[in-house]
């Protein structure tokens, strides 16, 4: 039988890799440990990646759990896990913090940058440690704050030459925010009492023609653009933005192309089992 990427019941499913998730995802997926009857859980897994593909890996006796506080997600989620007759796979809408599931049920728990996103970290990570068995395998990657280092250090050129204080430290806080450094994460894992922690670094690149593609690509407008927009005042975002362009394809030109590094790291850790 030929590949069928003409079915149109099959060609929906055959894009689930979101490119952004794809490079952590894909670091992650080769630290999991194989195991059989395992109970699997994955942290904030929107859309299911990477959790279909490892339920497909580690197989049918294994049982694999999915949360996210997105309904909407979680329901295509679920027609990628029927269309593939996934029926070991489930998602519950929830958040991080606090779970459906009982204590020390989880041999795996993995987050491809889902804790990025949770309103309180300690609190995620302090749930995670509890429905956790022990020896549980945990891994979470985040992406760290250098990410699109590129970027940011032009948008904060152009605030300040529009004397704008204020929204260079709103920039830095919402840098703080979205990603933690990595030594207040080991804290709050060690505190939650997860122990082997380990921490292997990694980082990818995105090229752009120049910066306007850069600030016109899909995914940058759907993810970044608005709590970029949100830093500055209304009457002075067009002015910051157009000359932060500006800036970048002025980069583009000496370069011959603009860069984007996402530098980011993969957390490895195990429930203490004193």
């Amino acid at each position: 039988m030929s590949f069928p990427e003409n079915n149109p019941d099959v060609v929906p499913f055959l894009d689930e890799l979101p490119f952004w998730s794809a490079p952590f995802g894909l670091d992650l997926l080769e630290r999991v440990k194989p195991g059989i009857h395992l109970n699997v859980l994955d942290v904030g897994t929107g859309t299911g990646f990477p959790l279909i593909e490892l339920a497909m890996r580690l197989g049918k006796t294994c049982q694999f759990y999915g949360i996210d506080p997105a309904e909407a997600a979680l329901e295509r989620a679920r027609k990628k896990a029927d269309f593939y007759g996934l029926n070991n796979v489930s998602f519950h809408t929830s958040k991080a913090e606090h779970t459906p599931f009982s204590a020390s049920f989880f041999h795996r728990i993995v987050s491809n940058n889902g804790f990025n996103n949770v309103d309180n970290l300690e609190l995620a990570l302090k749930e995670s440690y509890r429905i956790a068995a022990p020896r549980c395998q945990f891994i979470m990657t985040m992406n760290t704050s250098g990410t699109m280092i590129e970027f940011y250090r032009l948008f904060e050129e152009a605030l300040k030459e529009e004397g704008l204080p204020d929204s260079v430290q709103k920039m830095k806080q919402h840098i703080a925010a979205k990603r933690p450094h990595l030594s207040k994460v080991v804290s709050l894992l060690r505190k939650a009492g997860f122990r082997h922690i380990r921490k292997h670094r990694n980082s990818f690149t995105y090229r752009f023609t120049d910066g306007s593609s850069m600030l016109q690509h899909g995914f940058i407008k759907l993810a970044f653009m608005e709590p970029w927009k949100e830093l500055v005042p209304m009457e002075k975002q067009k002015t910051v933005f157009s000359k932060t362009e500006r800036k970048m394809n002025e980069e583009a030109r000496k370069n011959g192309f603009f860069q984007l590094t996402i530098p980011f790291v993969i957390i490895e850790a195990e429930k203490n089992t004193r």
